[in-house]
C-alpha cells in the first residue's frame, strides 16, 4: 500500500533497527549510560541491554512528522534497564499514568506517535 507513496514501511525491513549495548561503549554526557539516537525512518527498533544499561533517543517530533508511529522493545531489560527519552530540547513525552519510560522488564514494546511538533505520545506498551 505505501509503494506507490514512495514511503517504505515495516515490512521491508529498512526501517528495523537493532542495538546491542557494551560495556565498552562511550557514554555521551547528558547521559548516564550509552545512548543511541533514532532517526525519522525508524519504525521498529530493539535494544539489547544485558550488558549495560542503555538510553534509547527519540528523534525530534517535528521532523518525523505528525502520526510518526515508533515501537521500541526492551529486550533484557530485566538485566540492565532501557531508558526512552528525546534527544530534543523541547520535546515531551504525553502518556498514560502507568506508561514507563524506564523499562525494567524484558521484552516490552512501548509505541509512541509524533504529534508533529514538540511531543511524542505513548499509545500503547506491552507488560
Amino acid at each position: 500500500m505505501t509503494a506507490p507513496y514512495l514511503n517504505p514501511d515495516i515490512n521491508d525491513g529498512r526501517n528495523f533497527f537493532f542495538r546491542e549495548f557494551f560495556v565498552t561503549d562511550p557514554v555521551i554526557p547528558p547521559f548516564p549510560f550509552p545512548s543511541q539516537q533514532l532517526t525519522i525512518l525508524t519504525q521498529l527498533a530493539t535494544f539489547d541491554t544485558g550488558n549495560i544499561a542503555g538510553i534509547a533517543l527519540l528523534p525530534s517530533a517535528r521532523a518525523a512528522g505528525p502520526n510518526a508511529s515508533i515501537t521500541i522493545v526492551a529486550n533484557n531489560a530485566s538485566a540492565n534497564p532501557l531508558t526512552i527519552t528525546t534527544a530534543i530540547p523541547g520535546d515531551s513525552f504525553i502518556v498514560s499514568a502507568g506508561f514507563l519510560l524506564v523499562i525494567g522488564a524484558d521484552n516490552i514494546a512501548s509505541t509512541f506517535k509524533s504529534n508533529g511538533a514538540d511531543n511524542w505520545i505513548g499509545v500503547s506498551q506491552t507488560t
